[in-house]
């Protein structure tokens, strides 16, 4: 087989938080999937007797369904317009090179609430080739793979604006039972440093 991409995925900085993990492999495969889809052809072809096993079979079978592709395709937007942004902001460091106190992340979370609604409310701006980050990012910064939306794009998945909105509405509802004690009327909200 023809060497066509190499693509190598630094895994152990993220160990630590393996929804990061996940979400790295989920991009990458859908960044590379034609080269994913190629080495199991070159696969099955050099084997002895031309047929993949149980295993190969399934990720075959994986690599080219709508439902499974469009599974990983809104698990890569989450990465990319919330996991990503939110991941960095709370393991940044003050000016004062401070780590983050739990106490002060109200806000951050208020922003990642707004956010969310205003993904389910114009889904569109997460599904073109070239989202703005101005708009579609939480906080305006630059895409972790930026030519993740290009990939999923050209997929032509059906039902991916409706899956959008389905899957980012349940993150909504988990998201405000996971943040409520730091409403300002909170359990977390309402703690001293002491």
């Amino acid at each position: 087989m023809e060497k066509t991409c190499w693509h190598t995925i630094h895994l152990s900085r993220y160990f630590k938080q393996s929804l990061l993990v996940i979400l790295l492999c989920i991009c990458s495969l859908l960044l590379y999937l034609k080269y994913f889809q190629q080495f199991l052809e070159h696969l099955q072809i050099t084997k002895q007797n031309r047929r993949l096993n149980h295993m190969e079979s399934n990720l075959w079978k994986a690599l080219y369904d709508p439902s499974t592709l469009s599974e990983l395709a809104i698990l890569a937007l989450y990465g990319e317009a919330i996991s990503y942004l939110y991941i960095k902001a709370i393991r940044s460091t003050s000016e004062s090179g401070k780590k983050q106190n739990m106490l002060d992340l109200g806000p951050l979370h208020q922003k990642v609430s707004t956010h969310i609604q205003m993904i389910i409310t114009n889904p569109s701006n997460h599904l073109c080739e070239n989202p703005s980050t101005d708009t579609a990012s939480l906080e305006g910064d630059e895409w972790q793979h930026p030519n993740i939306f290009k990939s999923i794009n050209d997929l032509d998945l059906p039902y991916l604006e409706e899956l959008l909105i389905a899957f980012f509405t349940d993150v909504e509802e988990t998201w405000t039972c996971f943040t409520s004690e730091f409403a300002p009327d909170g359990l977390i909200n309402a703690a001293t440093a002491e």
